[in-house]
């Protein structure tokens, strides 16, 4: 039966990190290079931006996510690599491009199933997809985020794009009819629907980076990325190590796994006195 205390060793992390465009997300994905054995870690790459990690000992395929068979072929990926057991830590850049790959899936499913359905757009590839579509490609995405997050016994990081957040006015109605929604000035993570407000709760840790603007000893400015692991008044963050972490980190997974190893050890229960008997 599984105790509490094997959790003190080795701790797996499930991590969600976002920022706007530029932010340093896959950067700091890439780090997680430093608390795994050399060449055991994959990437599935979506944003097309695996340059970034250039040079670093790490696996990855490229999906095109306009592609309608890009999310089957991940899919088929993720499968293999549950089987094989080779690699201990899984980077997916990122949900928000993932997302699309879903949605190229879905329409043409959905199309396929509701072939009456109103849909505007003069060819397939700029349709605009209907409710169905929507629910159909936030199933996608929810059920291969659980597949790797509960299957998957090493290391997770997705990275993901924000947006504004939006609130639905009770009682209230656009011109057209639709339910208006106000702009709260928080962010949140760029999937559709109400998959935004439900999908971080996938992870144990939801992390923003964020950019500090400081001045050298010249005087000139410089951009130093941060680690944020604590909710403020635009953001949503958390850590499941409040005792180990500050509000805002170093965007390295070494010194920031460190701390948590450290503070785990603290917590490790004295070896029991060895009884002598007489």
């Amino acid at each position: 039966m599984p105790n509490t205390r094997e959790l003190l060793v080795n701790p797996k992390l499930k991590v969600l990190v976002s920022s706007p465009p530029g932010g340093g997300k896959t950067t700091l994905a890439g780090t997680i290079t430093k608390i795994v054995a050399k060449g055991r870690v994959y990437v599935f790459d979506f944003d097309q931006r695996i340059h970034v990690l250039s040079g670093l000992d790490i696996d990855y395929d490229s999906y095109d996510c306009t592609s309608p068979v890009s999310h089957d072929l991940a899919l088929k990926k993720l499968d293999e690599i549950l089987k094989g057991a080779h690699y201990e830590a899984l980077i997916l850049d990122g949900l928000t491009t993932f997302s699309a790959a879903a949605m190229a899936k879905a329409q043409p499913l959905v199309k396929a199933f509701m072939p009456k359905a109103r849909r505007l757009g003069s060819t397939p590839q700029d349709e605009i997809p209907i409710d169905m579509d929507y629910n159909a490609q936030m199933t996608y995405v929810e059920k291969f985020t659980q597949r790797i997050v509960a299957r998957f016994p090493g290391h997770v990081v997705f990275t993901a794009h924000e947006k504004d957040e939006k609130k639905e006015v009770p009682g209230q109605t656009d011109d057209s009819g639709r339910k208006k929604l106000l702009m709260t000035g928080r962010k949140q993570i760029a999937v559709s629907g109400q998959l935004s407000e439900r999908y971080p709760g996938n992870f144990n840790e939801l992390w923003r980076m964020g950019v500090e603007l400081t001045a050298d000893s010249s005087g000139h400015r410089v951009r130093k990325y941060r680690v944020q692991t604590r909710s403020d008044n635009e953001t949503n963050a958390r850590t499941s190590y409040p005792d180990a972490l500050l509000d805002y980190e170093e965007p390295d997974f070494g010194v920031i796994y460190a701390k948590i190893l450290k503070h785990l050890a603290s917590k490790a229960p004295a070896p029991e006195p060895v009884k002598v008997s007489a």
